[in-house]
This record gives C-alpha cells, sequence and structure tokens, in this order.
C-alpha cells in the first residue's frame, strides 16, 4: 500500500532543478514558482525515519503490546499501536476528541473495534483505513482474539487527547 498524506490548508512543494517550472498547477489559481526552502527537514534517527518493514519488525519479532513511533518530526507523527483483543467497551466509554486535528488509522493487523460519535460500534480489518475529523469523538479497541495493530497518522506529535471525565474512558 502506497499513502501519501498532505495536510489541510499547506501548499505542497515539489523538489525542482534549476529551471524546471515543476508541476503544472493542481488548482484554480495557484503557481508554482522555483524557490529555496530554508529550513531542512527533520534528521532521521531511530524514531523518526521514512519506513516501516511491519512484517519483519512487527510479526516476524513481535515487540511488546502498546505504543510504538516512527515517525515524530516538528508537525508529523505515526504511531503503532499494537495489542490483544478485548471485549468491546460499553458506549458511555466516548474515548476522547482532539480539538485542533485530524487522526487516521491503517488496519495492518488483525481487527478494530470502532465507536464514532453519531454511529454504532463498527469493525475495521486488515487494509482499512478509518478517519476521525477533529472535534469528534472517537474510540478504538483491539476486538477478536489475537493481536490487532492499527497505524495512527496524526499531523503532531504531541496532540491533545480531550476526556469526558465522565465516563472513564482512557485508551
Amino acid at each position: 500500500m502506497r499513502l501519501e498524506v498532505i495536510r489541510s490548508n499547506r501548499t505542497p512543494l515539489y523538489p525542482a532543478t534549476q529551471g524546471d517550472p515543476g508541476p503544472a498547477p493542481i488548482a484554480k489559481g495557484k503557481t508554482y514558482v522555483l524557490a529555496s526552502y530554508r529550513t531542512p527537514p527533520d534528521k532521521y534517527d531511530e524514531v523518526n525515519k521514512p519506513y516501516l518493514d511491519f512484517w519483519s519488525d512487527f510479526v516476524k519479532r513481535p515487540p511488546t503490546p502498546g505504543d510504538h513511533p516512527f515517525v515524530a518530526d516538528t508537525t508529523n507523527f505515526m504511531n503503532v499501536i499494537r495489542g490483544h483483543g478485548l471485549p468491546t467497551p460499553p458506549d458511555s466509554n466516548k474515548g476522547h476528541f482532539h480539538i485542533d486535528f485530524n487522526e487516521f488509522w491503517v488496519i495492518a493487523e488483525g481487527t478494530v473495534d470502532y465507536k464514532m460519535e453519531g454511529m454504532p460500534v463498527f469493525t475495521a480489518n486488515v487494509g482499512d483505513v478509518v478517519y476521525a475529523p477533529q472535534g469528534r469523538w472517537h474510540r478504538a479497541s483491539w476486538s477478536g482474539t489475537g493481536m490487532s495493530t492499527r497505524i495512527a497518522v496524526n499531523p503532531r506529535p504531541y496532540g491533545m487527547h480531550n476526556f469526558d471525565s465522565d465516563s472513564g474512558a482512557k485508551q
């Protein structure tokens, strides 16, 4: 699977060589010009890397259940969240919401139950992509009997999770 993520309200940047006019405009009223970019991208290291071999690093040699970030730079965060199947929480557990960013997940292994505000609980399977817009209550829980894994994609490393203190929700 190949997936490209472009954050909303961001103009895409394209590499170009001297004299190359760049790609054709992708939106009415946009013109691309050759320019330099003064802030270099974050360096790659053990936590911020552009590639994850899920089969080798998680299926063949399973790490402990929990969170395993593999992209964590100044504006992006991707996290492998892995665990054993559990009973689906009651509807009173609303989960959490984010005030200023959207979130989505790619299901890499097993099944994951989701509760989204305004929808009944549904089960996502391997290869499914699930999206929660900002401001919408959501929760994910590992389902089934074996291991389940979702890869979370967020626009920032330290996004605020807002919980309902009455529901006892924690993920």
